[in-house]
């Protein structure tokens, strides 16, 4: 293991160089805005809103720590493929434990997506909407 992998010698206290190709909105001349941590933290903050009166929900903490990485990322990039990654396991947490606790841990996760579309479970069918068109690895069983 490098010296880097045992010690947060790689992590800066400043933004990840690779934040500078994202823009943080648009003015109203339509002229982009700059990207800041303060606009991901409104980000984040934005996001909890839609998700306001789950806490205890299945998923609702990973969900939590999903939007806290979308913040850190701004110090360490790769934190946000984390943060999408777990964002997914909140959306399983959910479907295995609210949606359908019947069903066997060993069924695929896909498989659960696909069939909460099929059941129109409205928040499912966006994520499998995507997981479909974009062929997302998010079951590599399915």
């Amino acid at each position: 293991m490098s010296d880097e992998a045992d010690n947060l010698s790689g992590v800066s206290p400043d933004r990840d160089p690779r934040w500078a190709h994202f823009i943080g909105g648009l003015d109203e001349q339509g002229q982009p805005l700059p990207l800041t941590i303060e606009v991901l933290e409104g980000l984040a903050g934005d996001w909890a809103n839609i998700v306001a009166g789950i806490e205890g929900a299945p998923g609702s903490d990973l969900l939590a720590t999903s939007r806290k990485l979308v913040v850190l990322s701004w110090f360490h990039y790769e934190l946000l493929v984390h943060a999408c990654l777990i964002s997914l396991q909140a959306v399983e947490a959910s479907l295995r434990q609210s949606v359908y606790p019947d069903v066997a841990g060993g069924v695929p996760l896909l498989k659960l997506m696909k069939r909460a579309e099929r059941d129109g479970v409205e928040p499912v069918r966006e994520v499998g909407a995507l997981a479909e068109r974009y062929r997302l690895p998010v079951d590599a069983g399915a």
